[in-house]
């Protein structure tokens, strides 16, 4: 599928939106909302943090006593099945939004959710700070 140029212009001019080269003719059919997907390597950095596990057992632990299926719940808290699936595998990292979809989906507080998870410092592992500099 191919967009004119003067298609393009347009739509960048109007809306800000860029055309990517790497997503071109599919950002182009997705129009201007369309984000790029994470890249494998940052769903990656996820995968062994023993928190991001807890939270999605227990999301999935909260869901099954709800008696809520993984499809429904997914359209509910407006997720794909295949970020709950992550999510709830600990390959997801879970923000303050997600948190408070996931609390309306299962009607609950967001506090419930994350009761009795506590961080682990190893594996959080501190970035070394680097101070800015000007130039």
């Amino acid at each position: 599928m191919s967009i004119s140029f003067t298609y393009k212009s347009t739509l960048q001019r109007q809306s800000g939106f860029r055309f990517s080269p790497r997503y071109g003719s599919l950002a182009s059919w997705l129009g201007p909302s369309y984000n790029p997907p994470m890249t494998t390597a940052s769903n990656e950095n996820h995968q062994h943090v023993p928190m991001l596990l807890a939270i999605g057992r227990r999301v999935q632990r909260l869901r099954e006593q709800a008696d809520i299926k993984p499809a429904d719940f997914a359209r509910s808290a407006g997720f794909s099945q295949q970020y709950l699936w992550r999510l709830e595998n600990g390959q997801q990292n879970v923000n303050v939004k997600t948190l408070a979809r996931l609390a309306l989906a299962l009607d609950m507080p967001m506090a419930a959710i994350l009761q009795g998870i506590e961080p682990d410092p190893v594996a959080l592992e501190k970035r070394p700070y680097v101070k800015k500099t000007d130039g």
